[in-house]
């Protein structure tokens, strides 16, 4: 039996200091051969990191031998025609005002945007107990991110809600494409965050369309059964709200060596 040829290399997740075998790119021979995929995993992980925990890209559809989780979901935002940029319906009160903002220049603007990315990141590693300084050097280094915007809502002029996006290339395709790095509002009900959330959503997208790209975000699988069923969640409230899954990195849960 062949061993298949797949892309493999070592991914390091700064916030939890924890280093990974990534495998970003299965032939198509996966599906089909089961056992050569099997081999070649072993080997990647021998050769580039025996002992260390393997993370495989995979195309929805694309079934993976042995016991697998989830770890990261990509999806893509379906393009709207230029008539529909916005929102379809009224927003509900209060009124929000939607527009760019400097971060570095804004101090009201940057603190609540800060303190928005350093909730999101300990919500995305949810059980490992991220400790509020590491969220909080990371927001930083996204604030300070030369390739990172803001977005942010506002009613009567203060800050209520914000999404901050940098540009990226896809690993595998080369594609560079928007990346959402987190949305997030603050309001007095669902309709009216979900509103605010979708406005935002559709500015970076337009944002993105103006530069030929598309706009993609990520899901984190947080650990522990309660972080798999609100990932779930989202991503079921993603996929009927506009956006398509693109693929989802999984993280085996056999020994490989």
């Amino acid at each position: 039996m062949a061993t298949a040829s797949i892309t493999a290399g070592v991914f390091c997740d700064p916030v939890a200091g924890q280093d990974y075998v990534y495998v970003a790119e299965l032939p198509a021979i996966a599906s089909a051969d089961p056992g050569s995929i099997r081999d070649s995993l072993r080997r990647a992980v021998a050769e580039h990191g025996p002992g260390q925990p393997l993370l495989v890209r995979a195309d929805a559809g694309t079934t993976l031998p042995g016991a697998w989780e989830p770890f990261m979901t990509f999806v893509r935002f379906r393009r709207l025609p230029a008539d529909q940029v916005g929102p379809a319906d009224e927003p509900p009160q209060p009124a929000v005002t939607i527009g760019p903002v400097d971060v570095q220049a804004d101090i009201e603007a940057r603190d609540a945007v800060l303190g928005w990315l350093e909730l999101a990141l300990r919500r995305g590693y949810d059980e490992e107990g991220i400790a509020a300084d590491v969220a909080r050097r990371w927001a930083h280094e996204i604030a300070a991110d030369t390739d990172a915007e803001s977005i942010v809502a506002r009613v009567d002029g203060r800050p209520v809600g914000h999404l901050t996006y940098r540009t990226a290339e896809d690993d595998v395709t080369g594609e560079r494409y928007i990346e959402l790095v987190d949305v997030l509002v603050d309001g007095p009900d669902r309709s009216w965050r979900t509103w605010v959330e979708r406005a935002l959503v559709r500015s970076a997208d337009a944002t993105a369309g103006a530069l030929g790209r598309s706009l993609v975000g990520n899901v984190v699988h947080a650990a522990g059964d309660e972080g798999a069923e609100r990932a779930r969640t989202v991503i079921r409230g993603l996929t009927g709200s506009g956006w398509d899954v693109l693929y989802t990195v999984w993280l085996s849960q056999e020994e490989w060596a």
